[in-house]
């Protein structure tokens, strides 16, 4: 739903990434986008996309300025296999950004390649916290649960809103 584009911080003279709705898009967006912001300010992980600052346009848009992570999302993997070696120190580091996350209660919601960024230099980066939730401690087993994600990559939990998948 979201655009990400590569831009220049006039102020610092640092490369970022400016993450946007477009136009046109309902105000449910725009909530989207703040409580993505709201969410990530607070996680502060080396393998977490970091959240730089928040602001609006003239529109009134809203507009996320992250760190720019160089390199690319793991959907490019099917074409350029990295080898085991890599592919366990990637998914050593998305579960130490993963754990980090559900250390302040916060669960993704979208866990996926394409929101996984492996920079040049080697470190992993999860990325689109757009649907993710803050689990409230207190709540109570009877509170209705979001259908939010991608279905391909969902808990078979999530996907069928039952918590006594197994056998």
């Amino acid at each position: 739903m979201g655009r990400v584009y590569e831009a220049l911080e006039v102020a610092t003279g640092r490369r970022v990434a400016v993450k946007t709705v477009p136009q046109g898009i309902d105000g449910g967006a725009r909530r989207m986008l703040l409580g993505e912001a709201a969410i990530v300010a607070q996680l502060e992980h080396r393998n977490i996309v970091r959240l730089l600052d928040v602001g609006t346009d003239a529109r009134g848009a809203v507009f996320l300025v992250m760190e720019l992570v160089l390199g690319a999302d793991l959907d490019a993997w099917p074409d350029h296999w990295p080898g085991w070696s890599v592919l366990l120190r990637t998914m050593e580091q998305v579960l130490a950004g993963l754990a980090a996350a559900h250390a302040q209660g916060v669960v993704h919601g979208d866990l996926k390649p394409g929101n996984v960024l492996l920079g040049d230099d080697g470190v992993a980066k999860v990325t689109d916290f757009g649907i993710a939730h803050v689990i409230d401690p207190l709540a109570t087993p009877t509170q209705p649960k979001r259908f939010a994600g991608t279905p391909y990559y969902m808990a078979p939990e999530q996907f069928f809103d039952d918590d006594t998948i197994g056998p």
